[in-house]
């Protein structure tokens, strides 16, 4: 694709004549895709059946092809409060994510940003993709309140004037004359332009660049009053030169007060458990006063932190925890169980020590419990980091805990990560907790979630039960963490072989030999050598986005197939068998399995094919396109599998 202007076509006879530039298919006025001349006409039908197939799946089938919808951080009430607004627009976007999304690898021809706290209605989402018709449109807002329908010329002129060069703060006087930009709740470009103009860089100032390198360069920005926000508080990232707001203070700075104690002689109900280690006081104690400072009756909970570590464990005073635990075992997963073991509440909840728990976490971890969830998992989404590893980790992060979010969601083992996770303690306890035996700190927690789901536990997805996951990620630490999930997926496949279709160890069936092989681990190996990472930490920063994810794509593989290496030599064997899950197409989807991937589909009981899900994790809109795309998939079978005329 040339990434350049886009001739908006719907179809029909006149798609083969315009030749040249790339397509814009568009449906009833909405973006549905990018093609070669020729190629509308079957963009436009293959969307529809996708829609319609991800109907029954449970998807909406009202969703607008074509557009990401990302909500930016914010509070977890304000997000949550957005997420339900675009749950229930009528048309609902293609994709929506949590987070700053990355545009690199958005595969929409649209990407809206939304502001927490943001509320969508009636028919928003077509108003806001619609002026895209125009090949020379750039992007669309909506800002809070109705506002005029073109930007002003001679502010139009005055922005264009100052695009190139000069400072931000030179910038701001400007963008605040210009209410459709400055106060716009709601920003939505085409992909490709963002892509051409390096992003949309998570510094101060960086959408507001890429708004005025889009004008500058010939592009229409229109504000679209019929997407207008009444309401929503005037929160745009451009007023103030920065991308959104920053993260809200949950603490006066320098808190290192404990709250207050709990009623002496009553029992909590709930059990906060923290691991963490000697090294980790600081982030310790700031998780701990954030589980402690909540809107749950303090009586009601207690807090309980387990540090642990290879030899004596010097214990220290910590400001918001009920107990502190010494552990002389170095491993997280016996830090948890030891905290079950002592805790006094009826149900737990496992808290990474670099998670802050928003203040109504636990009173919506608790809730979920009290009405009968087996397993509630409240989401972390991490915080802004710039580097390309960050990026990286935030990518994973944000794709993960959207889908499992979802309510269409297929909940499988995959989906329990222990950061934030409610459990009742005598059904922890009865299943054994984690394994202790697992090498290092990965695949542990998924083990457990294959025993509970096999036991008949079900997750439940809280967003209430939100936290800000203070996850800064180097390359030394990403690179050992892939080496160590690579060594646990083969302990994982080689106790439960009907994992393997579910995590990456799959993938490498029959390849884990000869000369091809040898050299992926030898790079993998290098992974682990000081200078190699140093030097790769050096050349990161230079790189534009796509290409340092590339890069570290490229890296992280070769370590895991270290890690696959490192198991086997050890020897341990992984021989996967047939597992995942079955999907009949009259019947739908289940709410939750043991092992998700891959998806065995059948129509009335005759089999269509196999769909592979990213992660292992269950992924509506991926199944149905892949179904969807299925040569066995004839067209009477698709017909009845969607419910033909509906």
């Amino acid at each position: 694709m040339s990434g350049g202007r886009l001739i908006a076509c719907d179809g029909g006879a006149g798609c083969h004549s315009r030749g040249g530039a790339d397509h814009l298919a568009v449906r009833d006025g909405v973006p549905v895709g990018i093609g070669r001349p020729g190629d509308c006409e079957a963009l436009i039908a293959r969307t529809e059946a996708r829609r319609r197939l991800a109907a029954t799946l449970g998807a909406s089938p009202a969703a607008v092809p074509g557009v990401t919808v990302a909500v930016l951080p914010g509070p977890a009430q304000a997000v949550a409060a957005t997420r339900a607004a675009l749950d229930g627009l009528d048309p609902r976007p293609e994709v929506v994510v949590v987070g700053h999304p990355e545009p690199a690898t958005c595969e929409t021809p649209l990407l809206a940003l939304v502001e927490a706290g943001a509320r969508p209605e009636g028919d928003w989402l077509r108003a806001l993709a619609e002026p895209f018709a125009n090949p020379a449109v750039a992007a669309t807002t909506a800002p809070p309140a109705a506002a005029p329908g073109e930007l002003p010329p001679d502010a139009a002129a005055v922005l264009a004037a100052h695009a190139r060069g000069g400072s931000v703060d030179a910038l701001e006087g400007r963008l605040a004359d210009v209410p459709a930009l400055s106060r716009a709740a709601v920003r939505c470009y085409r992909v490709a332009d963002v892509r051409d103009h390096g992003g949309i860089p998570a510094t101060a100032g960086g959408e507001a660049r890429l708004m005025l390198g889009l004008i500058a360069s010939g592009g229409r920005i229109v504000p679209v009053p019929a997407a207008a926000l009444p309401g929503t508080p005037a929160t745009g990232p451009l007023r103030n030169g920065r991308l959104r707001p920053a993260r809200r203070t949950m603490r006066p700075p320098g808190t290192s007060q404990a709250p207050p104690a709990r009623n002496g002689g009553t029992e909590p109900e709930l059990s906060v458990i923290i691991p963490t280690t000697p090294a980790r006081h600081d982030a310790l104690v700031e998780c701990a006063v954030a589980a402690a400072t909540q809107t749950l009756p303090r009586d009601t909970f207690e807090v309980i932190a387990v540090v642990n570590g290879r030899d004596e464990v010097p214990l220290r005073h910590v400001p918001g925890a009920d107990v502190v635990e010494a552990l002389p075992v170095p491993s997280a997963a016996a830090a948890r169980n030891h905290g079950a073991r002592i805790a006094r509440g009826r149900w737990v909840v496992f808290v990474d020590d670099d998670v802050l728990l928003e203040p109504g976490a636990l009173a919506a971890h608790l809730s979920a419990l009290r009405d009968g969830a087996g397993v509630t998992l409240g989401p972390y989404h991490p915080e802004d980091d710039p580097s390309a590893t960050g990026a990286f980790a935030r990518l994973w992060w944000n794709d993960h805990l959207s889908r499992k979010a979802r309510p269409d969601h297929v909940m499988s083992f995959t989906d329990l990560i222990t950061g934030n996770t409610g459990i009742a303690r005598e059904a922890y306890l009865a299943f054994g907790g984690l394994d202790e035996t697992f090498p290092g700190a990965h695949r542990e927690d998924w083990e457990l979630g294959l025993r509970l789901l096999r036991g008949g536990i079900a997750f439940t997805a809280v967003p209430e039960a939100a936290g800000i996951h203070r996850h800064r990620l180097t390359p030394t630490k990403y690179l050992r963490d892939r080496r160590a999930q690579g060594y646990g997926d083969v302990v994982l496949v080689e106790r439960h072989p009907e994992t393997a279709g579910a995590v990456t160890l799959g993938r490498l069936a029959g390849r884990t030999s000869g000369p091809r092989w040898h050299a992926v681990v030898a790079a993998g190996r290098l992974m682990a050598w000081r200078p190699v990472v140093a030097t790769l930490e050096a050349a990161l920063p230079r790189l534009d986005t796509r290409r340092a994810l590339s890069v570290l794509r490229a890296a992280a593989s070769a370590a895991y197939c270290a890690g696959v290496q490192a198991a086997i030599s050890d020897g341990h064997h992984a021989t996967g068998v047939a597992g995942g899950m079955e999907l009949d197409l009259v019947v739908g989807p289940p709410r939750s399995v043991p092992v998700a991937s891959p998806v065995n589909v059948f129509d009335a009981g005759v089999p269509l094919g196999t769909v592979d899900l990213p992660g292992g994790q269950w992924d509506t809109e991926v199944v149905a396109a892949a179904i969807a795309d299925m040569p066995s998939c004839t067209s009477r079978r698709l017909a009845g599998a969607i419910g033909q005329g509906t």
